[in-house]
């Protein structure tokens, strides 16, 4: 089941960030719970960013990354379940890793996204990775902070392929030249 609100949820405007955060919300129920997610951005662009949040951060943290790239870029950003904006449910089996990437895969396959950069903090690393080894031809390219160190070349002649750029200034790049040209569904 897919829910889309054009209001900013009632909780952002509880809070008071709707100027921080003025985003559509959109839900897909899981078998845990109804999980949030953003959906910005050009519509017709089957290239998508798809940002995915660690712990304990929610769909917030890229705010301004959806601000910027969605002129230009489709973006998509889940709030885990038990995190931000989606049900926050009792049952331990919601909050492990392969819940999590299960939820995720689903958002994946349900949106049907295709020429993924994966944009990942924190458990975002693991929980994305997970979808990228599950789905090696849906992936163009990831980076991240801790967990994957690896940039996309923005070459669609090879799916599934990931090669480091090769003059990028964070420390984190210089540590993936080992994943060098490995697609992702390998690593």
């Amino acid at each position: 089941m897919l829910d889309t609100s054009k209001d900013v949820h009632p909780r952002i405007k509880e809070l008071r960030l709707e100027s921080e955060y003025p985003f559509a919300s959109h839900y897909i129920q899981t078998p845990m719970g109804r999980m949030h997610y953003l959906d910005e951005g050009a519509e017709n662009e089957r290239s998508t960013v798809l940002a995915v949040h660690g712990n304990p951060t929610w769909s917030f943290l890229y705010r301004a990354l959806v601000k910027g790239l969605s002129a230009e870029r489709r973006i998509v950003v889940p709030d885990h379940i038990g995190f931000g904006l989606s049900e926050k449910p009792d049952d331990e089996a919601a909050y492990t890793l392969k819940a999590h990437i299960d939820h995720l895969e689903a958002l994946v396959l349900h949106l049907d996204l295709t020429d993924i950069t994966l944009v990942m903090q924190d458990w975002g690393g693991p929980i994305g990775l997970g979808v990228a080894a599950r789905h090696p031809g849906r992936d163009q390219g990831a980076c991240g902070d801790e967990h994957i160190w690896v940039l996309p070349t923005g070459r669609r002649d090879e799916p599934g392929k990931t090669q480091v750029a090769p003059a990028a200034p964070h420390d984190a790049v210089q540590r993936s030249r080992r994943f060098h040209g490995a697609p992702l569904g390998l690593l």
